[in-house]
């Protein structure tokens, strides 16, 4: 690989397959170390000189340029070439995770294409022995395996939670795995432990969080018959999404009966759409991972707000200096009123949500007293908070979905 010291190399070494993440690890892998410079938002590989290569970054993140160092050659260059040849020309691999439906156990199996299917854990595996539970389910997907074990653990992992947070979004039972990259300790927990007897006494340990059954492999050739098992059933989109209660509940785990068009039009979308849905999927699965009320009425709102489109350029106040354009709020309840058409309830319910997100983000009002109020008190401000919260996740959900099938909205027309 011939190359001058200005050359911007990302455009040779970068491919669809790999992502900027990816192709970073890659090269880590490759050199062995490397050196950031955060200060300039670039990164050296090697981590000391002669440099090969200097990674510049943008505010955002984005990987924008790969420059070629002191220590870059045409040999190193053809190896590298090489390298990332073997690592995107791999063959497709079958991956398993476990995820956990909250409320409803899965008894079917559906599957998506030839890209991921959902199915029950074995009769064998651990279960949760009450409704109001984490019940395992196993998740199996396709992925475009590479020579190297390092970087495939990464790739599955990156798959897993994508599929996760789509599932997430897109179905009224929560789903959730055993999240790795969280702040604190939130892997482990002081928990009591079985009785040994009947008579002794109690035992508790600090424990780590995990899951396995005997005979789970978290890779294969191929996908898991499904023959002795129901295919999972479906309901009406108008039925699913809508008139359900706070916790999206039902009888039996359920699917809408779109589901595989939806994930047909989000695998559609160009990457940047599907960036922008993901941000509002992370933030709708931040209200089943929040232990708090408030926190997790925020985190719906936020969801929707990640999908409002740009107001473009407005004029300013020649006063004040204030946008002319339409306020938040505003731009908060049109997008709703075309993803989500209101009731003439919901007109005034949408802002109210907006107000009293306003107040929570801002520090202008308490915590909702779910999470202050120790003593059960029966406060009818409880119920109406807890109703806010409920409705907001309820909405949330159902513009994430309407987002996907609405073209227009999606272009911010």
């Amino acid at each position: 690989m011939q190359v001058k010291r200005t050359e911007n190399l990302l455009g040779r070494l970068r491919h669809s397959i790999l992502s900027d993440d990816e192709l970073a690890r890659l090269l880590l892998s490759h050199f062995g170390s490397a050196a950031s410079d955060h200060e300039n938002r670039q990164v050296y590989y090697p981590a000391s000189a002669p440099y090969a290569l200097r990674l510049v970054y943008s505010s955002k993140g984005k990987l924008t340029a790969i420059y070629p160092e002191e220590g870059f050659n045409s040999e190193l260059g053809d190896k590298l070439q090489k390298r990332i040849d073997e690592e995107i020309k791999g063959i497709s691999e079958i991956s398993r995770a476990v995820l956990f439906s909250r409320f409803r156990s899965v008894q079917g199996s559906w599957r998506y294409k030839d890209e991921f299917q959902i199915l029950p854990v074995p009769p064998e595996a651990p279960r949760a022995h009450f409704e109001v539970g984490d019940h395992p389910f196993l998740l199996e997907f396709s992925y475009p395996k590479g020579p190297e074990w390092f970087q495939n653990a990464f790739r599955r992992s990156a798959v897993a939670k994508k599929l996760e947070m789509l599932l997430n979004a897109l179905l009224v039972t929560p789903i959730n795995s055993f999240n790795l990259k969280s702040a604190g300790p939130k892997g482990w927990s002081w928990v009591l432990l079985p009785r040994e007897e009947k008579e002794s006494g109690l035992r508790v340990a600090y424990c780590q969080h995990f899951y396995h059954y005997e005979g789970l492999d978290c890779v294969g050739a191929e996908f898991l018959p499904t023959n002795h098992v129901p295919t999972i059933k479906t309901r009406p989109v108008s039925e699913y999404y809508h008139g359900m209660g706070r916790l999206g509940t039902r009888e039996e785990f359920e699917l809408p009966v779109d589901l595989s068009a939806s994930f047909d039009l989000f695998f559609a979308f160009p990457k940047d759409r599907q960036d922008r849905f993901l941000q509002a999927c992370f933030w709708l699965g931040q209200v089943k991972d929040s232990s708090s009320v408030s926190q997790g009425f925020l985190a719906a709102i936020q969801a929707v707000e990640a999908l409002i489109p740009s107001p473009g350029k407005c004029d300013s106040c020649p006063d004040c200096g204030k946008s002319l354009g339409p306020s938040r709020t505003d731009q908060f309840i049109n997008l709703l009123e075309k993803l989500v058409p209101p009731t003439e309830e919901d007109k005034a319910l949408r802002r109210t949500l907006y107000r009293v997100r306003s107040d929570l983000s801002h520090g202008f009002a308490p915590p909702f007293l779910a999470d202050t109020d120790i003593g059960g008190s029966m406060n009818p401000k409880e119920w109406e908070e807890m109703d806010y919260a409920g409705r907001a996740m309820g909405t949330a959900r159902a513009a994430l979905h309407a987002w996907l099938h609405l073209p227009d909205v999606v272009s911010g027309k």
